[in-house]
């Protein structure tokens, strides 16, 4: 799952402090919108790639380390 893997929780992290301090500037609604849609992206797309390293670990074990 990819909410074990380090580097989706290293980025969950991240974007939740980014998101924090958005909040603490008080940034606009707006702009606060487009942080969250980045942040949800970002894993989103971690989450794919987690998906398709393991898939090639099944296929071919050497080719992805």
């Amino acid at each position: 799952m990819a909410a074990q893997e380090p580097n989706f929780q290293i980025e969950a992290i991240a974007g939740v402090g980014v998101l924090l301090v958005a909040l603490g500037l008080r940034v606009g609604e707006g702009r606060l919108a487009l942080l969250v849609a980045a942040v949800l992206v970002l894993l989103i797309l971690e989450a794919i790639n987690t998906a398709v390293e393991k898939f090639l670990d099944l296929v071919e074990p050497k080719l992805n380390h």
